[in-house]
């Protein structure tokens, strides 16, 4: 799977979430990248990318709808 599926499958996960529910998603996924940290090219971290710019994405979204 291309980043840019990841990515799509994990905006649509996210598309019925909270704003709490995305940020201790990104709080998580931050946590959980620094243990690997210098490993960017893992299979597991580049899907935490991928999951972490969805939540970014929906949360400017609630943003806007604000």
């Amino acid at each position: 799977m291309t980043y840019t599926e990841m990515t799509a499958l994990y905006r649509n996960k996210a598309r019925g979430y909270t704003a709490d529910q995305c940020e201790f998603a990104v709080r998580d996924i931050h946590k959980t990248i620094a243990l690997h940290e210098g490993d960017l090219n893992h299979p597991y971290i580049q899907k935490l990318w991928a999951e972490l710019d969805a939540m970014r994405d929906r949360l400017a979204q609630l943003q806007r709808k604000a």
